[in-house]
């Protein structure tokens, strides 16, 4: 029998969740919207929608959950499925990577 972990952060702001895109059809086509979830709450605390699926679309949601709830230099963790290397590069370039901490995986593994 396989067990589940589940993190389970004790206060908001501590552990959120990245690469989460959804498809959504409209009139015009096809509108993509990438979200960061916090873990604690399960609020959305950044979006983005665009055209299309490219890193801008991710990197715009970041900013935004930063800019909304403003944690402390390294009080929050961001999940994603995203390689180390391509995130940390990321972060780096919009100039957070004091400001969240990266982990790859699979939360429930």
């Amino acid at each position: 029998m396989k067990y589940v972990r589940t993190l389970v952060p004790a206060a908001k702001d501590q552990l959120w969740y990245g690469d989460i895109i959804t498809y959504i059809f409209t009139m015009t086509g096809w509108a993509y919207l990438a979200t960061v979830i916090d873990g604690y709450s399960r609020k959305v605390v950044g979006w983005a929608v665009a055209d299309h699926m490219r890193e801008e679309l991710v990197t715009g949601a970041l900013p935004m959950a930063l800019a909304n709830r403003n944690p402390g230099i390294g009080e929050v963790v961001f999940h994603s499925r995203t390689s180390v290397r391509d995130a940390d590069g990321l972060l780096d370039r919009l100039g957070l990577i004091d400001c969240a901490k990266h982990v790859v995986g699979d939360v429930g593994a």
